[in-house]
């Protein structure tokens, strides 16, 4: 999170919904950005890693679940993604799951449980960061312990 904003981008068509989304969240603080569709977000997220990335599953040019794909978590390791749909299924909800979802929401949205859900990605996130310093930290006193081992050990040869 760059200068301690967190930076979410919605994925969504619907010109009044984003708006109040964005405004909801601005609100909060947060740092927003919009695509209208999928090849606007691809344009974004090649210049920006999101913390949050909502995206509605049903855009103009391509599915959500389509868009999904393209935050391979190799390069987007910490982009939390939540879908967004006026169309709820169960077969939806694990479809969107399998490919990568972190959350799924149903419009209309309330502005309780989007922050909500906005709130318990960001902690996930968070403790996904301190999992990730503590193995590097025990990789490190590893690589050290080792190293003075060898150091030792030569001193003696």
């Amino acid at each position: 999170m760059e200068s301690g904003f967190v930076y979410i981008l919605i994925v969504e068509d619907e010109k009044e919904l984003v708006e109040s989304m964005k405004a909801l969240l601005e609100a909060k603080g947060y740092s927003v950005e919009i695509a209208s569709n999928g090849k606007e977000a691809e344009e974004r997220i090649q210049n920006r890693n999101y913390d949050i990335a909502i995206i509605d599953l049903f855009l103009p040019d391509v599915s959500g679940i389509e868009l999904l794909k393209k935050f391979d978590p190799r390069q987007f390791p910490r982009t939390r993604k939540i879908i967004l749909t006026g169309h709820a299924s169960l077969e939806i909800a694990i479809q969107a799951l399998n490919f990568g979802a972190d959350a799924y929401i149903t419009k209309p949205v309330s502005p309780e449980d989007l922050l909500k859900i906005i709130s318990e990605q960001l902690e996930k996130q968070n403790q996904e960061i301190v999992m990730v310093q503590e193995k590097v930290m025990m990789l490190v006193e590893r690589t050290l312990k080792e190293g003075l081992k060898k150091i030792k050990y030569e001193k003696y040869i």
